[in-house]
């Protein structure tokens, strides 16, 4: 499957941003962007400049193809560094010969040029790899053994960033089996490279990097900023920072959620914590993975998550663990808070709407943790709420809806 792929062309659709929305945009507005390296936050930036920029779908199949390309070949590169030079050549045995253009390009250590990109089938490549027998065991077995602490397995902090995308590898493949509309971009975004900023309207958004070099300079990114969106990731709870083979990520993004909260230089922000990375989060946990960081009492808007392997007890322990402040008057400097797969376009987007909706506060919840333990009237009420954004994308007409409460 690659750029030859038979794959249907993506609908070319509208942004869901509505008129009361794009008043608000109107406003001389600051948003930026914070969390530690691979929290999300370059993924998070990725979708929330392809929906306020209107370009919530791939215009067409080659565009679409490009991307995906680009990402397949960044996954097996990946893919190489963690095995043995005899696993490597094992595979290389096994793959045919019409993929030999492929491993020789993937050889060179200098960037693919874009321009050639689409002369070769990294997808297929990559989904013959993922498809021999003895791959799949191997490639788990190294990256459940690396992945807690790669800093102390891997000594180069580039080829560490750089690792990190294959925490999204399953992820890619099972949406290329599936043949469903994504963005295989935001499957490869680890860590941004310096400071980065789009205009929309007369809202200027930043994504100023995570990683502790980066952060050194964040001061200088600080202007008086109306929102700041700072970034944690659900799925770091048995991992180290990837500077470092000592400080569990935990720890440092605790700690530097509490200075965001109660720095000077954000104190006119409005602040929303987004938890990210819910859907690897419950792939820890069914592979075993636990976590106690004390008794906190249940949330309320936790209330329809699923409990299978423990998960409602999970999130909420770790969102509590992180908002869990000293005094009230802390935990007040917050808005809101989210739970959103920042890969999926569509949860990006009903965050997105809230954060523009200066008053709610309502607290997105993520579906792939609501699965399976959805009452009735909950699915009427989602139901409700995408007919009306459909309704008004003007991607609907001449629809009457009926709703026959008994």
């Amino acid at each position: 499957m690659g750029s030859k792929s038979s794959r249907t062309k993506p609908d070319i659709g509208k942004s869901t941003i509505t008129i009361h929305q794009e008043q608000l945009l109107s406003t001389e507005d600051e948003w930026i962007i914070l969390g530690t390296a691979d929290s999300g936050t370059s993924t998070f930036y990725y979708m929330i400049e392809r929906i306020l920029r209107k370009n919530r779908n791939y215009s067409n199949r080659d565009e679409f193809n490009h991307d995906l390309q680009i990402v397949c070949s960044l996954m097996i590169k990946r893919l190489w560094t963690i095995l043995e030079e005899s696993e490597r050549n094992r595979i290389i045995d096994m793959i045919p010969k019409s993929f030999g253009p492929c491993l020789e390009n993937l050889n060179d250590k200098s960037n693919i040029d874009d321009s050639q990109i689409s002369e070769f089938d990294y997808c297929g490549l990559l989904m013959y790899i993922w498809n021999i027998p003895f791959f799949r065991e191997s490639f788990e077995t190294k990256w459940n053994a690396i992945s807690p602490n790669i800093s102390e397995n891997i000594k180069d902090p580039n080829i560490v960033m750089n690792l990190l995308i294959l925490e999204n590898l399953e992820e890619l493949i099972s949406r290329i089996k599936s043949k469903s509309e994504f963005f295989p971009m935001a499957l490869s975004y680890t860590s941004s490279m310096g400071v980065r900023d789009f205009k929309y309207n007369n809202i200027l958004v930043k994504n100023v990097g995570g990683s502790r070099s980066q952060r050194k300079k964040w001061i200088n990114c600080f202007n008086g900023q109306s929102l700041a969106i700072l970034l944690v990731s659900l799925a770091e709870l048995d991992q180290y920072t990837v500077e470092d083979a000592r400080t569990l990520r935990m720890q440092e993004s605790k700690m530097l959620l509490g200075e965001l909260i109660n720095s000077n230089f954000l104190r006119r922000a409005r602040k929303i914590v987004i938890f990210t990375k819910p859907d690897i989060l419950i792939k820890k946990l069914q592979k075993g993975h636990s976590i106690n960081l004390g008794n906190f009492k249940m949330r309320p808007e936790f209330k329809d998550i699923i409990n299978k392997h423990e998960l409602k007890k999970v999130v909420n322990s770790i969102v509590s663990h992180y908002l869990d402040f000293e005094n009230e008057m802390e935990f007040n400097k917050i808005h809101s808070f989210h739970i959103v797969n920042t890969t999926e376009m569509e949860e990006v987007n009903s965050v997105l709407e809230r954060i523009l909706d200066h008053n709610s506060k309502n607290t997105f919840i993520s579906p792939c943790l609501l699965n399976g333990n959805r009452k009735p009237e909950q699915f009427e009420r989602e139901m409700q709420e995408r007919l009306f954004w459909k309704c008004r994308e003007q991607r609907l007409s001449d629809v009457e809806i009926l709703f026959n409460h008994i």
